[in-house]
């Protein structure tokens, strides 16, 4: 099998002959059965990671170029909606409250009363079932109406009995003071290693 040259990248052509898929496919099979034994076929191998290299580096920028116009469309929707989507919070939160505060002065206003007559009701000697006590409302049906839902939340009180399965390091906050020339970290050993990559000369 020969290797596709950097002129026949699939990304940029419209040839119906051979589909950009079935062109990359061709070559992930040519890179997993290619044996590397030989100077020859070493220059070869480099030759196919230059090139599928080129090809991707060339198929992200043009992702980049077919996908901006999008991002930017999909931004300025977001920010749009948020203009109206915000103000709908403020409206939600407000008459939240306040439901809440009306609804707690009524509730003490209907135990206020509930012991006012059950004290009249003492002192004048009527049976307790004869005393008329105001009930809540209920809501009608489809109305919106407030609840209340136990929820469970923590804060910490010490961090050094906190168990380590619940601890996490920030790896990018590690990576990025080590970028900025730390060698030395309480608790963690920075230590170098070589990797091996190919890179264009």
């Amino acid at each position: 099998m020969s290797i596709l040259t950097h002129d026949e990248n699939p990304f940029l052509t419209d040839s119906p002959s051979v589909s950009p898929k079935d062109s990359i496919n061709q070559l992930v099979s040519y890179a997993r059965s290619f044996l590397c034994t030989t100077q020859e076929q070493y220059n070869s191998i480099k030759s196919l990671y230059s090139k599928a290299r080129d090809w991707r580096n060339q198929i992200e920028k043009r992702r980049k170029e077919l996908c901006e116009p999008s991002r930017k469309e999909i931004s300025r929707i977001n920010d749009q909606a948020r203009i109206y989507t915000d103000a709908l919070d403020t409206v939600i939160e407000i008459a939240t409250a306040k439901s809440v505060s009306y609804e707690k002065s009524q509730e003490e206003a209907r135990k206020a009363e509930e012991s006012r007559l059950l004290k009249a009701a003492a002192i004048l000697d009527i049976p307790l079932e004869e005393v008329y006590v105001p009930k809540a409302v209920a809501p009608k049906e489809g109305e919106a109406a407030l609840a209340t839902k136990t929820v469970y939340q923590y804060q910490v009180l010490d961090l050094k009995k906190v168990p380590l399965r619940y601890l996490q390091i920030n790896d990018e906050a590690v990576k990025a003071d080590i970028k900025l020339g730390y060698r030395e970290i309480e608790g963690l050993e920075i230590y170098s290693e070589k990797v091996q990559y190919m890179r264009k000369r």
